[in-house]
């Protein structure tokens, strides 16, 4: 039996016809094709203002347009697998807390995953600001409450229960997971990533793999200049001088080491407090003890809330922390970062780092001091003094450790292609990736690959 499409107005089988009311009295019968269609055009309209109503700013060019990409993903029909990508405040997590909102407003569950405990909370307070109250925020397996919401740490990927039942999973700075916890999440849910520094092997599955991008390049909120300084140990009295002047406008200072603690001559933490202790003691400062902290992972979580607290009221003027500071802490008065042993970081680690003093309107200063004679290490420092964009610095990431392989958990070295450059052929290899989405290729490739590739090939997946 075959009916009449009145959309498309051609003759097709009944089985893949739909029956809805029209606007007035009468039926429409159209087909599959055509709902479809309609469906994605019309995607949520009753829904998109009820989410609107929410976010009390208006989006930019960038985020509306990474918004449309994010509502088309999830109407579609097929897994969304999207990053978001954008530099520090540049409103990515307006776009996650749209998803998740949306999500949720539709009678499914989302899960926001972040790597610290401090971005994690910083999260479940800003969607408590937009006014969503029926959140969790769990840091342990086990604490599943059945709220529409759930914010948590890596506690999240051992939970099955959340993950299962999660429509959508958003992973923020998603360069601090490894391979197998991202895999954990490709067994049935929607997946929006965000990263300010994609990592290689992300950069990689752009190409490889089936994941779409969403680039955020205009900022909400104009930000003032960001001055990069490569510094030697020799010149770390020019560098407290102009710091100096920071604090003296009120202004707050970050310092970062690569370690809590070590010997008398090894960069650290501790050794930093003792210098800031006899500085403030020796009047080579205006500070007191009192305006100074220090923070690693080591401290309980109450004392993180209340030294994060009291940075961000401007009680703590120069707060002195390990890697833990990358990500969570959102200080618009602190003008300046000071990474010690900044040749013992990553690119991706300097840029976040970085990130942490690129929310003031103010000229800022982040100083990379370190003296090494490491020909890597000596690029890396050279990058990330150069460039401020994030999807650079990722490629330079790439060029200087390579990518890794895409069937496996390694994410750095270089993969196994013979006749090409994932960065210089970057082009040629898009057009390959496009022929094959577009089913142009021979039968049997797939077979190949799992001969080759095993039960590795899914990993391919996870980006």
């Amino acid at each position: 039996m075959i009916s009449y499409c009145t959309k498309c107005e051609e003759w097709k089988e009944s089985p893949c016809f739909s029956k809805c009311k029209t606007s007035g009295n009468g039926l429409r019968y159209w087909c599959k094709v055509c709902e479809a269609a309609y469906r994605k055009k019309h995607y949520c309209k009753p829904i998109e203002k009820q989410i609107q109503s929410y976010f009390p700013y208006q989006f930019t060019g960038d985020q509306e347009k990474a918004i449309q990409q994010v509502r088309e993903g999830l109407a579609s029909g097929r897994v969304l697998n999207l990053l978001i990508h954008g530099e520090v405040s540049s409103g990515k997590s307006a776009i996650m807390f749209y998803a998740t909102i949306g999500c949720a407003l539709q009678g499914h569950r989302a899960a926001i995953i972040a790597p610290t405990s401090i971005l994690a909370q910083q999260h479940c307070d800003n969607l408590k600001g937009l006014g969503w109250s029926d959140l969790q925020l769990t840091t342990k397996s086990g604490q599943d409450d059945g709220s529409s919401i759930t914010i948590g740490t890596h506690a999240i990927f051992n939970d099955d229960s959340i993950l299962s039942s999660a429509a959508l999973v958003c992973c923020d700075e998603v360069q601090k997971f490894g391979v197998q916890q991202r895999a954990a999440i490709y067994k049935s849910s929607h997946l929006l990533i965000l990263s300010a520094t994609p990592i290689p092997r992300s950069l990689a599955m752009t190409i490889f793999g089936d994941l779409g991008v969403a680039t955020l390049r205009e900022l909400p909120i104009k930000r003032g200049t960001v001055v990069t300084r490569w510094v030697l140990p020799d010149r770390r009295e020019a560098m407290y001088e102009i710091i100096e002047k920071e604090l003296v406008k009120g202004h707050q200072a970050y310092f970062v080491y690569p370690r809590i603690s070590g010997d008398e001559n090894v960069v650290c933490a501790k050794a930093g407090l003792r210098e800031w202790t006899r500085r403030c003691d020796s009047g080579d400062t205006e500070l007191d003890g009192s305006d100074v902290a220090l923070l690693t992972g080591k401290t309980s979580a109450e004392d993180k809330k209340d030294i994060f607290r009291q940075f961000k009221v401007g009680h703590i003027r120069v707060l002195i922390s390990t890697v833990i500071a990358e990500v969570g802490l959102d200080n618009p008065n602190a003008t300046v970062m000071v990474v010690e042993g900044a040749d013992r970081f990553g690119l991706s680690q300097l840029h976040q780092l970085r990130g942490r003093v690129c929310r003031s309107t103010d000229t800022v200063f982040c100083f990379l001091v370190s003296e090494t004679s490491n020909p890597t290490s000596i690029a890396r420092l050279e990058v990330i003094e150069k460039c401020n964009d994030g999807f650079e610095i990722a490629e330079a990431d790439l060029r200087l450790r390579g990518a890794g392989e895409v069937f496996s958990t390694r994410q750095t070295g270089l993969p196994a292609l013979r006749w090409c450059s994932l960065v210089d052929d970057f082009d040629l290899m898009i057009e390959a990736k496009e022929t094959v989405q577009a089913g142009s290729v021979g039968s049997g490739v797939r077979e190949m690959m799992v001969l080759k590739y095993g039960d590795s090939l899914e990993l391919g997946r996870v980006v």
